[in-house]
């Protein structure tokens, strides 16, 4: 220790050095793609309700969705559902973003904005929103695709900023739920031993991916927990997940 205090000294001391400590610094110390206090995923749910829907839950019956609809000319109505109709929350909060609903709680407004501020922080992560869709339902990845673009195009973002940022968050997402379900791992031993497979297919949602994933629930200490929280990440998705597992384990 009697060394360190001289060699800040020297460093410190001179300009140029203490901003080539700051650069070696900033590199060593780990970065993060969230502002502070961001949990990554959009709260769908909460914007939802402060829309007004009850309950957070969306009613595509609500006339604000039919306004929308007529102004946004079906650009983001035919993504998912009827193609005419903005039918799934997901289509309503892009079509919202970009076509504001007139909100008479100020309150509420202020509260929207700061969930999904119109900036490209907001933008990513409706880029984040969708391409976590993607991963649950390929089937569709091309409408999922052809919306990223969209917002790509008005929000002035890039498809590598969009995706660190989704990464990230899917990460953190699964990661949430595996504690809650594989609680006697640490965070480190989920992402690195008990879920890599998962975390790399929603990150690169292909079917060989999704394999390895359904493979790993098999060898996990409990595949029925595996199961279920796959199942909290997406309902739908957990679904399709257990009966590929079905199916490979009646292969096997």
């Amino acid at each position: 220790m009697r060394f360190i205090e001289p060699l800040l000294s020297l460093i410190f001391s001179n300009p140029k050095r203490k901003l080539v400590l700051t650069v070696i610094v900033s590199m060593l110390l780990p970065t993060t793609i969230f502002a502070q206090g961001d949990d990554g995923f959009l709260n769908a749910n909460r914007v939802l309700s402060l829309y007004g829907f009850k309950g957070g839950n969306f009613d595509p019956s609500e006339d604000m969705v039919y306004d929308i609809e007529t102004a946004t000319a079906g650009r983001t109505s035919d993504i998912e559902g009827n193609k005419y109709l903005i039918d799934t929350q997901e289509e309503f909060l892009t079509a919202a973003y970009y076509c504001p609903v007139e909100i008479v709680d100020a309150t509420a407004k202020i509260e929207i904005e700061k969930e999904l501020p119109h900036t490209k922080q907001g933008a990513i992560k409706l880029v984040a929103m969708w391409l976590k869709k993607r991963a649950e339902n390929l089937d569709n990845s091309a409408n999922y695709l052809k919306i990223i673009d969209m917002i790509k195009e008005k929000s002035g973002l890039t498809y590598e900023d969009a995706k660190a940022y989704y990464d990230r968050a899917i990460t953190v997402e699964i990661l949430k739920w595996g504690k809650k379900y594989f609680p006697n791992y640490s965070e480190q031993q989920l992402e690195k031993t008990v879920l890599p497979k998962l975390i790399a297919y929603y990150q690169n949602p292909t079917e060989p991916n999704l394999i390895e994933a359904v493979k790993e629930a098999h060898r996990s200490i409990s595949p029925g927990a595996y199961i279920n929280m796959v199942s909290r990440l997406d309902p739908w998705f957990g679904s399709k997940f257990n009966q590929l597992s079905e199916q490979l384990a009646y292969v096997r």
